[in-house]
């Protein structure tokens, strides 16, 4: 998806720090879209240099402290820029600010010279990806480990085709350990899967572990990032027993995803 601004008079004045802030696309719902990336159009541009931003809103009106992406640069007059800013992912709380409900985008801009007011036109872009999510949930499998420090793997689903549009998980495990098998804890953490050649077993490794080990039926509450870099992904788990004799039970997943 791409927003754009339209071309707009937009000013430059002060030389200091980020510059003077100029909003220039309408705010837009937050939720739907979260790597996004810029370009932009200049006309007029004497003395000023320029770079991205975005700020949020939890209503479309009380807006938080804008946030600039990138470094300033000079672009082109009367040409289509596109200078090396990157990507930027809207849910990345490293830039210590909260995600809020709506989301305006628009130009940071200062004279070169100090005390000076630079008029200029502006036009802005934006294309953003849009967040696709989905749920996997796994039949009951039956797993075991029989020791304290060596896990036992188990895939529990076939390869799927998600590898490239995975960015976070989240991860509810069901935990039935067989009767009788208290003492001997069944130990299990959530993990992926990574593979390029789906019908190739030995193709496939451990790609991210999703969480700690747990022992009991646990539900997902946050999403955790992964990075995988093959075509294909499945999730499974691995287990271990805490006193390191054999024991069983069964599992099963519930597993959701996102871009």
């Amino acid at each position: 998806m791409r927003f754009r601004s339209g071309r707009q008079d937009l000013v430059a004045y002060d030389p200091t720090a980020d510059g003077t802030w100029n909003p220039c696309i309408e705010e837009k719902p937050s939720v739907g879209f979260r790597l996004t990336r810029a370009r932009v159009w200049v006309a007029g541009l004497d003395g000023v240099q320029v770079s991205w931003g975005y700020q949020f809103s939890k209503d479309g009106i009380d807006w938080d402290a804008p946030v600039r992406v990138g470094s300033f640069t000079t672009p082109t007059n009367d040409a289509w820029n596109f200078p090396a800013w990157g990507e930027k992912d809207l849910f990345d709380s490293g830039d210590g600010v909260t995600k809020q409900l709506f989301v305006r985008f628009g130009l940071f801009a200062k004279p070169t010279t100090a005390g000076q007011v630079r008029p200029f036109q502006a036009d802005l872009e934006i294309e953003a990806d849009p967040v696709v999510s989905g749920t996997v949930v796994t039949e009951w499998a039956l797993i075991y480990g029989k020791s304290s420090s060596v896990a036992r793997e188990f895939q529990l689903t076939g390869p799927l085709p998600l590898a490239e549009q995975v960015n976070e998980v989240r991860i509810s495990t069901e935990i039935e350990a067989a009767s009788g098998e208290s003492a001997d804890t069944l130990n299990v953490q959530a993990v992926t899967f990574e593979g390029n050649e789906p019908m190739v077993p030995t193709d496939w490794a451990i790609g991210d572990a999703i969480g700690s080990y747990v022992t009991a039926t646990t539900y997902g509450t946050t999403f955790t990032g992964v990075t995988p870099d093959k075509r294909y992904m499945k999730f499974g788990v691995r287990a271990r027993s805490s006193s390191g004799n054999l024991v069983a039970g069964r599992i099963r997943l519930r597993i959701e995803f996102r871009t």
